[in-house]
């Protein structure tokens, strides 16, 4: 294999690589992404193998074709230290060559048949999302998740998929989070009946969307949810468990409705919460006409 792209193109393909590569594993194979090079694009592969990411590299020049397994942490290093604006990449069998304008660091190779399957996204129709209303709902859903306690379905976000509108819910117990994604389309989508997405997936999908805006694809297969957000892929296990019937503490009438403006109201909250309680974590909402 042998290629050469920008070095600012191949260093962000790597950066997102490593938010998914364990940097403490057993399996020394997991510090690793998998580069597939075939005619005139490439593919940079991770996983911890509950999560998964697959990220197209553009702007590739290609000699030769062929499959790699890179060192997440020290290629990061290597790409970060150089200063030219092309990095070549080649392997000769035995070890990996990256070279700049004066610069040549080798690394040894190993089987890239070794490195784990990244899930493939083929095979269902998904859901187009508008990535603004995405990153809305998970933003405001997030937060109440619950990744340290004994119920492992409250760690991660529920997903009801309606037609007209998705849902997204989290709970930790004490707080809740109801939030609805706008849809793009979603005439011919299919998906499993509430599925739970891992909270460490969502947080990825909000890394990556970053300021996006236009559709992202959100598709399921067998029990594992992708999404598709531009040139990269994200593949996560879904959560196997039975999350808490959340719309039967959502009161159906309201006695009273206060309009209030969200920049001063967030204010005061986190104003009040300086002299919280380290266990409650509570804040008293004093009420008066006017």
């Amino acid at each position: 294999m042998k290629i050469r792209c920008p070095r600012s193109t191949f260093a962000a393909a790597l950066q997102t690589a490593a938010s998914v590569a364990p940097t403490r594993t057993p399996r020394e194979i997991l510090k690793r992404a998998r580069l597939t090079v075939t005619d005139g694009s490439g593919v940079l592969f991770a996983t911890d193998q509950e999560t998964s990411i697959r990220q197209a590299i553009p702007e590739l020049e290609v000699e030769e074709t062929g499959d790699v397994l890179l060192p997440v942490a020290e290629t990061t290093q290597i790409v970060r230290e150089l200063a030219d604006e092309a990095i070549e990449i080649s392997s000769d069998g035995s070890r990996i060559t990256l070279r700049g304008a004066h610069s040549e660091f080798r690394i040894p190779e190993v089987d890239p048949q070794e490195f784990p399957e990244v899930p493939d996204t083929e095979g269902s129709t998904p859901f187009s999302l508008d990535a603004v209303s995405l990153r809305n709902a998970i933003r405001r859903t997030l937060f109440a998740t619950d990744t340290e306690g004994p119920r492992y379905a409250l760690g991660g976000v529920l997903l009801e998929l309606r037609k007209d509108r998705p849902v997204f819910v989290a709970t930790d117990s004490r707080r809740l989070a109801v939030a609805r994604v706008e849809l793009e389309a979603a005439d011919a989508a299919t998906g499993p009946d509430k599925p739970l997405v891992p909270a460490k997936a969502l947080q990825l999908v909000d890394r990556t969307l970053g300021n996006a805006e236009g559709p992202v694809k959100l598709g399921f297969r067998a029990n594992e949810v992708f999404f598709q957000i531009g040139p990269t892929s994200i593949i996560s296990r879904l959560i196997d468990g039975r999350f808490p019937d959340y719309e039967r503490v959502i009161p159906r009438g309201l006695d009273h409705r206060i309009e209030m403006v969200v920049g001063p109201l967030h204010a005061a909250v986190r104003q009040a919460q300086i002299f919280t309680d380290e266990e409650t974590r509570s804040v008293t909402f004093q009420l008066q006409p006017g």
